[in-house]
């Protein structure tokens, strides 16, 4: 197959044809400029697919775009991928409405790593924060690629986790690569490009609009094997990328919350709803990729100084986290008589601690 970058540019900015229609034409000419040509030509398209306007068909201002766009690309060191490159995202090539053009930057490609995408409202809280904290720490010693949005709030968090901890990670953004947005991240957007980079399907000359946006999630779910949702509002935009996730037959996790909480609503919906698993640690995650965490030698020892039962306890109340006596009754399967006595000897050995109305959590 002849992949010429000018004419598949091209046939990328006509309106009215769709990324699907554009790969079927290359695929059937064997020639990204054949197909341009049929489509100029307008013979050989026989596609069920609605009228195509001729002002966008037979003018050759696309050629034109497409050699100032190859310019542009040259001068500002972005890569371009198409659908067909070896380099493209595999997970995301499997995606019926992967884009035939993908505008990267960094010093690397978004390769066939491990990918999880982490998503969330721009309000994250106390809470939310928190368990990504725990999530990013605990996934920092795995092979494994962050994939957001440079989004506020727990988009901008996650990233910059990434970064503190040496994750890799991708931006994917809704506008050209010619620029940073939202502007405030601009810094953070520049480090990323150190261990990761950038991603869009936006060319330099387009206008960045709303619907960018939800359209960019679909890339961020398909370069994904997982998606997590931290924390989203009923109508939180991160829900696209849930969807979308869910349409391609990929997992996703969402982190619970309470239910009278309006920045937990979406993510208790979709687990309502059977549309994510529930996510209470970060080794929810960790199972799903078939890895283990790797405890150390100081963390070993003190495990195996626990009894069975301690350790039962324990592993409950990490998960969990904090619980009532009657809780951890109900959960384990063992009268409150039964229990005392083991959580008074976690208490002494300053694994746990107490608090008011016989409630109990790890002592971090």
């Amino acid at each position: 197959m002849i992949l010429d970058l000018k004419y598949t540019l091209a046939l990328s900015f006509i309106k009215g044809i769709g990324n699907v229609t554009a790969r079927q034409l290359i695929l059937r000419h064997e020639s990204a400029e054949l197909a341009w040509e049929s489509v100029n030509a307008n013979h050989g398209f026989q596609l069920a697919l609605d009228p195509i306007s001729e002002n966008s068909m037979y003018k050759n201002q696309w050629l034109d775009l497409a050699e100032k766009e190859l310019d542009f690309c040259f001068k500002n060191n972005i890569q371009i991928l198409t659908y067909f490159d070896e380099n493209y995202p595999i997970l995301l090539k499997n995606c019926p409405d992967a884009p035939l053009i993908l505008f990267t930057k960094g010093n690397d490609h978004p390769s066939n790593k491990k990918h999880i995408a982490i998503v969330g409202t721009r309000k994250i809280t106390t809470y939310g924060l928190q368990f990504l904290k725990q999530c990013m720490h605990d996934l920092k010693e795995h092979q494994l690629t962050i994939v957001s949005g440079l989004a506020y709030g727990c988009d901008f968090e996650a990233q910059k986790l990434a970064l503190d901890l040496g994750i890799p990670t991708w931006a994917v953004m809704a506008n050209s690569l010619g620029r940073v947005y939202p502007l405030a991240h601009r810094e953070i957007a520049h480090d990323i490009l150190e261990q990761g980079g950038w991603v869009s399907e936006t060319p330099s000359f387009k206008r960045v609009l709303p619907e960018f946006f939800v359209k960019r999630n679909r890339i961020i779910a398909g370069m994904s094997h997982t998606t997590v949702v931290i924390e989203s509002a009923f109508k939180g935009g991160s829900l696209s990328t849930a969807k979308y996730a869910n349409d391609y037959n990929r997992p996703v996790f969402a982190l619970p919350g309470r239910v009278n909480d309006p920045l937990s609503e979406g993510c208790n919906a979709l687990i309502k709803r059977g549309k994510a698993k529930i996510l209470t640690s970060p080794d929810d995650i960790l199972h799903f990729f078939q890895l283990h965490k790797t405890i150390s030698n100081q963390e070993l020892d003190f495990y195996l100084d626990l009894s069975d039962d301690e350790k039962q306890i324990f592993q409950h109340l990490q998960l969990l986290g904090k619980l009532h006596l009657d809780q951890l009754s109900i959960d384990l399967n063992r009268s409150s008589f039964e229990l005392l006595p083991i959580l008074l000897n976690l208490e002494l050995k300053q694994v746990i601690k107490s608090g008011s109305g016989n409630y109990f959590e790890i002592i971090t």
